[in-house]
């Protein structure tokens, strides 16, 4: 048997025999009505959806960081040799050009296409962070651009998380300067992803008839955007720290440090 009073009965209890409208009435000063439903036209409805598409999407970046978490996804020798694979593919691609080519790897050149892999997996033994971006600086021709495509296939065919985009910073800013409507920063700021010769071109350009540097303004969204989602966005350059420091405010400069990893290429141009 359910001994709990009803809600009535709790009100008659507190207010001296009074109905629970009874009480509201006599709290409120007047009679306890319903309001009807309102009515919205479409084009009402229409304006309260936009509304709050707008509202959402512009809590998206005052929402607490949501940190992405790297977890390994492969072990480290199922990773070699698909790697491997794809080393030898490339191999049989220059040969084409250049008869009887091979590869030649320094010590450190081992080891930063070693840790390249762990990290692309997520293997805690990999001697840089997992959370931030790659910067890889050096001289022309030593593999840096030719590494990141491979990882690119890699990532891909591997359905990896941390897959990424690729972007030549020296294309876009061309094409941002011969074609007047193309938008060079809203598809750069999306994705995980590398730009390649980056301080190559520095600069304006014209974005919707306004002068933007392409750098910062690209740059600064994405360190917003790891900051706020751990978004990955790796660098190539043939410009050394003090060269990229001379061409970037310091401000830009020191986003870019703070969001990646410095791994430098020494030696020659292998081309």
């Amino acid at each position: 048997m359910n001994n709990t009073p009803n809600i009535d009965t709790l009100a008659a209890a507190f207010s001296g025999g009074l109905t629970l409208d009874q009480l509201r009435e006599r709290m409120s000063g007047k009679p306890r009505t319903i309001a009807a439903p309102v009515q919205l036209t479409e084009q009402q409805r229409e304006y309260q959806r936009a509304y709050f598409e707008r509202i959402r999407q512009g809590k998206k970046y005052e929402a607490a960081p949501r940190q992405r978490i790297f977890r390994q996804e492969m072990p480290y020798q199922t990773a070699r040799e698909k790697f491997r694979l794809i080393l030898e593919d490339r191999t049989k691609q220059i040969e084409i050009q250049k008869p009887g080519f091979k590869w030649v790897f320094s010590e450190a050149d081992r080891v930063i296409w070693s840790n390249a892999l762990k990290y692309f997996i997520n293997d805690p033994s990999c001697i840089w962070p997992l959370t931030k971006g790659l910067f890889f600086y050096g001289g022309f021709g030593t593999g840096k651009t030719e590494l990141f495509q491979m990882l690119e296939r890699f990532c891909r065919e591997s359905d990896l998380q941390k897959a990424f985009k690729f972007t030549s910073m020296s294309g876009e800013y061309v094409r941002a300067r011969s074609e007047k409507e193309y938008d060079a920063v809203a598809p750069n700021v999306q994705f995980d992803r590398v730009f390649d010769e980056v301080g190559r071109y520095t600069g304006t350009v014209n974005h919707y008839g306004n002068p933007i540097d392409l750098n910062e303004a690209n740059f600064e969204e994405r360190y917003r955007r790891w900051q706020n989602y751990g978004q990955l966005t790796h660098i190539i350059t043939n410009l050394d720290t003090h060269g990229m420091e001379a061409h970037l405010s310091g401000m830009l400069f020191d986003r870019i440090r703070s969001m990646c990893t410095s791994v430098f290429f020494e030696g020659n141009s292998k081309r």
